[in-house]
């Protein structure tokens, strides 16, 4: 496939056996490090999404505004 596009398959035809890295370095405290930060990552995703007030404003804007094409302003 020419660079920049993938199919379904991609994972397996990369990894043929279902492994990538090297784990040698593995070790709890590292799994540990890298579960907490994934944890804080996903928890600030989630706080920010309930605080955003721009998007669903924007997104009733535009829904208002679809039921009326017409009358768009150009």
């Amino acid at each position: 496939m020419p660079p920049g596009v993938e199919t379904g398959i991609w994972w397996y035809a990369k990894f043929p056996n279902h492994y990538a890295g090297d784990a040698a370095a593995a070790n709890k405290e590292l799994g540990q490090y890298d579960v907490n930060t994934w944890i804080t990552r996903v928890v600030n995703v989630i706080r920010a999404v309930k605080a955003d007030q721009a998007t669903p404003r924007l997104q009733n804007e535009y829904y208002e505004k679809a039921k009326h094409p017409l009358d768009t302003k150009q």
